[in-house]
């Protein structure tokens, strides 16, 4: 009577703990030979499944995408380097064919007296697809960025180039890689430097963008002097401190070489005759 008691009381424990267990909103799981010995309701849920009995026996591995498996070797049980226990990033299989990112973590500990991996599974599928989104967007807007003219640039607060697209390559003579890191200075005239450096400071200090700065920069490539426009911005992390300047550079060579022949132009125009005058 008294082990049946303790069969009954043990039953009802084990029972609550498994109420508890699909109240959880992680996937939790035991696996025994890469089979699920238990899984709960949540489990289930993530694998398309309609309940967690149908999963009792099923291959975990054979639920993992084809091109994932390589991710996770499964190990032998019992042994604490290896297995399922490792947290992994990675695809599953669901029921009917479709596609879900999970998170998988755990341990390796004993389940009914035998080996087994216990741990649970966190669905990533929202956040990978919100991540694919913002990938996209990115790119879509970095391939904007690097159709556009201007030089678009961002530096630190030390003046250190942190961002370049293609058009300020272009301007200062510079590959993406050799433009990383190298400090305005490097290619700002040395009559400019000084001047440049009060218009970022004034930038910083008042927080209001400077616009029609003017200096003449050389290009690393050629060694040619350009003549540049930059408007600024200062750049604020979350906390609103200044941790660089967002800059849009205009090369305006062909522009000041067109002003400064401007007056010969003019001084060499003549009027149109009445004769001459072209037919409308």
């Amino acid at each position: 009577m008294r082990k049946e008691l303790a069969e009954n009381q043990m039953k009802k424990e084990m029972d609550d703990v498994r109420v508890l267990l699909d109240q959880s909103q992680a996937a939790l799981y035991v696996l025994q030979k890469e089979q699920f010995s238990y899984a709960s309701s949540m489990t289930a849920h993530l694998l398309g499944y309609d309940n967690s009995g149908e999963l009792i026996g099923k291959s975990f591995w054979e639920m993992i995408h084809p091109d994932d498996q390589n991710k996770i070797n499964p190990g032998q049980e019992g042994d604490p380097s290896q297995g399922f226990s490792a947290p992994h990033i990675f695809r599953l299989v669901r029921k009917d064919g479709t596609i879900c990112w999970v998170s998988m973590g755990g341990g390796i500990t004993a389940y009914q007296g035998k080996p087994a991996n216990v741990g649970h599974l966190i669905d990533l599928t929202s956040f990978k697809e919100m991540e694919k989104s913002l990938q996209n967007s990115l790119e879509k807007y970095q391939t904007i960025l690097n159709e556009i003219d201007d030089s678009v640039g961002e530096v630190d607060l030390k003046g250190n180039i942190t961002y370049t697209n293609d058009a300020g390559c272009r301007i200062y003579g510079h590959s993406r890689e050799e433009a990383i890191g190298r400090n305005y200075r490097s290619f700002v005239a040395e009559e400019y430097v000084q001047n440049v450096y009060q218009a970022y400071n004034k930038v910083f200090r008042t927080g209001i963008p400077g616009k029609n700065i003017i200096y003449e920069l050389i290009r690393k490539n050629d060694g040619n002097q350009r003549i540049v426009e930059d408007y600024i911005s200062l750049i604020r992390n979350t906390d609103g401190v200044p941790t660089g300047f967002r800059t849009v550079s205009r090369d305006i060579t062909d522009r000041k070489e067109a002003e400064k022949n401007w007056p010969n132009i003019v001084a060499g125009w003549r009027p149109f005759s009445g004769a001459s005058r072209m037919p409308l």
